[in-house]
């Protein structure tokens, strides 16, 4: 069986605007050194061009001087006349720009040539030296770029991109687009000035077949012409089959990511069948856009590569046997001359070749650089004088689409040194609300403020520094405790880091770990690993957000899968740290919500239903809280299972756990005051 495969996208046309926009921000911050190197590479193709010249001079040169010399002056050494030594030169009356840049004679033709033959030496070894430093930067500056902007979009945009696909964007796509986006801005000046000097010395060295216009005529058509239209037309091919491969690469990409997110998931469902059939069917999908795409590029460059060949050979068939006299140096010029006029029109099309295979992978890079940001930031009061730092909602509405409303101008004004819980269906806005709060994107109408500021008036970097997240899933770097303390804030000391750990009781697990430095204890990327438990992560998450000294706390699931004991720690915890802060708390363990909050709103319908202490919410059998808390305890009830903290788990899991009140191992109380003293804070 075969895993699906998603239909290869329709692409865009091409676009020469985007394409010079792109690669000017490709080469932002580095235009000095950019242009640098191009000038020399444009230096180093004139003087490769011009040495060649030299030697059909030279060969000329001497071939005239050899026949018209006197064979007594031969024999005697004698020097030829000027006449005779500058013969050679004087033929190409309509070049006369050329003859002036020439010497005159065989000794200075090979001087000359010995010096530039030299400089194209040292000129072509700065010149790829140059070029492998630049591209190694500009892929650098992409790469960082496009890290930084995509770390700054907002969650509507990563709704809509994976992980897979971005990291792919970032390691693979620019590999292929930065030298496509450096040519953007190089090629049509360097090759440009290339094919006019390689035109001018080509038809310097025809001028002197005399009287055959014809066939110069029908060189010109064939170079300017049916090379480059027939090379056009193969090359615009290829962005197509260029197209596809980016899709399967991408498609390759995500399919990995979702066997390797969770190996032993796939491992306990026995699906590492399937698991190998659909990324077997990705990799086959890749390998066959492949083979196709590169058929597509060899035909393009077999033309390319054989056209300059057959002009070349019939080009000097024709000097040789229907040019009557002396072609020597017109037959060595051609022959040197054809192939660097042929050149430039060659790389030319293979440019476009270039473009239209790149085009996918460059379009995807420019879309996201000018991804709009889903907030603005535009602040500027000064907050620096504020007191209080309440917080409030006015008349807040937010539709993600048109057709759907998350919230419909709600308000409340959330109070300092308490627990505001959010309690409500999946989908109801909880989350929601965090989110505009911490103004990750804003609302359609309404607004959210500060001790009375519209936080849209305020700076982001301000803004962010007030307030601080426990998510649901926490960021952790693959690196010590240290340093994922100091991703929040990077000039925190030891001692500080110390003091958070201590007040989210973290610390002793950590001296636990590594006692010689607790803050140099592991920290894997992900859970399940050597390291921190889930419980102990959870709580390093909290000491990140208590060490940002936040005035504003917002909790989001911060019960997800952990057990009781862990929940009464963090329980504990936030109790400690809601003082001189507003702390909002989002979580869908009722018992937790009655133990830790002071406050419960209920979201119904995008508005506040229910508002109220957890004990007056329990008391009413018709809020949505106490509705949810008595569905917890019936689901408890069953005898098929207890709930252990958050978890429910069977009973034969935890027959050897100590009795309840010790690890909290019990059945779910009663939502309000018996939850907050008998349940969760016992197993604290």
């Amino acid at each position: 069986m075969k895993g699906p495969i998603a239909p290869p996208v329709a692409q865009s046309p091409l676009s020469p605007l985007k394409l010079f926009r792109w690669a000017r921000q490709a080469i932002s911050g580095i235009a000095k050194p950019f242009y640098l190197i191009t000038a020399l590479a444009l230096v180093a193709n004139v003087v490769t061009q011009y040495n060649a010249q030299l030697i059909a001079n030279f060969i000329g040169q001497a071939q005239h001087e050899t026949v018209s010399q006197p064979p007594a002056a031969a024999s005697s050494g004698a020097e030829p006349s000027a006449a005779s030594a500058t013969g050679a030169q004087t033929s190409a009356k309509g070049f006369r720009l050329v003859d002036y840049v020439l010497p005159p004679d065989t000794k200075w033709t090979a001087i000359l040539f010995a010096l530039t033959a030299l400089l194209v030496i040292a000129l072509s070894f700065a010149n790829r030296v140059g070029t492998v430093w630049i591209n190694t930067l500009m892929l650098q500056k992409l790469q960082l770029r496009l890290h930084d902007k995509l770390i700054r979009l907002g969650p509507t945009y990563h709704a809509r991109h994976d992980m897979g696909e971005n990291s792919a964007v970032i390691m693979q796509y620019t590999a292929g687009a930065q030298p496509m986006l450096r040519d953007v801005l190089t090629f049509p000046f360097v090759r440009g000035v290339s094919l006019l000097t390689a035109v001018l010395f080509l038809f310097y060295n025809l001028s002197e077949l005399r009287g055959q216009d014809d066939v110069i005529y029908a060189l010109l058509a064939v170079l300017l012409v049916v090379l480059p239209v027939g090379g056009w037309w193969l090359s615009s091919r290829l962005r197509g089959a260029y197209g596809e491969v980016r899709e399967r690469l991408a498609a390759v990409n995500n399919t990995l990511v979702d066997s390797l997110t969770a190996p032993q998931e796939v491992q306990l469902m026995d699906a590492a069948p399937r698991r190998s059939i659909a990324f077997g069917a990705r990799l086959k999908a890749l390998a066959e856009a492949q083979v196709q795409a590169a058929i597509q590029g060899e035909k393009a460059n077999q033309f390319q590569a054989a056209v300059p060949t057959v002009l070349q050979v019939g080009l000097i068939l024709w000097a040789v046997f229907a040019v009557r006299g002396d072609a020597v140096q017109a037959v060595v010029g051609i022959y040197l001359f054809v192939p660097r006029v042929v050149q430039p029109i060659q790389e030319m099309i293979q440019f476009y070749s270039g473009i239209n295979t790149a085009w996918p992978n460059i379009e995807k890079i420019g879309l996201i650089l000018e991804e709009p940001l889903e907030v603005e930031d535009k602040g500027t009061t000064d907050v620096a004088h504020l007191k209080l730092y309440d917080l409030a909602l006015k008349d807040l509405t937010y539709r993600p689409t048109p057709e759907r409303t998350v919230l419909d101008q709600v308000s409340f004004a959330f109070p300092t040194s308490k627990v505001t819980a959010l309690v409500g269906r999946s989908g109801s806005g909880k989350t929601t609300i965090l989110r505009l709060v911490a103004r990750l994107f804003d609302p359609q109408g309404g607004r959210v403020t500060i001790g009375g500021i519209d936080i849209r008036d305020i700076r982001l970097s301000e803004l962010r520094s007030m307030i601080a997240t426990v998510s649901q899933f926490p960021l952790f770097v693959e690196a010590d405790v240290r340093e994922n303390l100091r991703l929040g804030v990077p000039d925190a000391t030891d001692a500080r880091m110390e003091a958070a750990c201590r007040a989210a009781d973290l610390w002793p697990a950590l001296e636990r770990i590594s006692p010689d430095d607790p803050l140099a204890a592991p920290v894997p990327r992900m859970a399940g690993k050597s390291g921190l438990a889930g419980g102990e992560r959870r709580r390093l998450a909290i000491a990140r957000a208590l060490l940002a000294e936040p005035r504003i706390l917002l909790l989001d699931e911060p019960s997800t899968g952990i057990d009781a004991v862990s929940v009464g720690k963090i329980v504990e915890t936030i109790r400690k740290a809601k003082m001189k802060r507003t702390v909002l708390l989002v979580d869908h363990d009722m018992e937790l919500v009655g133990a830790l909050s002071d406050q419960i709103i209920c979201l119904e319908d995008g508005r506040f239903a229910d508002i109220g202490t957890p004990e007056d919410l329990a008391a009413k059998p018709t809020t949505l809280y106490a509705k949810l808390a008595q569905a917890k305890k019936a689901y408890a009830d069953t005898g098929d299972f207890e709930v252990h903290g958050s978890v429910p788990v069977r009973p034969a899991e935890i027959a050897g756990a100590p009795k309840s009140g010790q690890m909290g191992a019990t059945k779910a109380p009663s939502p309000g005051g018996p939850a907050r003293s008998a349940g969760m804070m016992k197993s604290a």
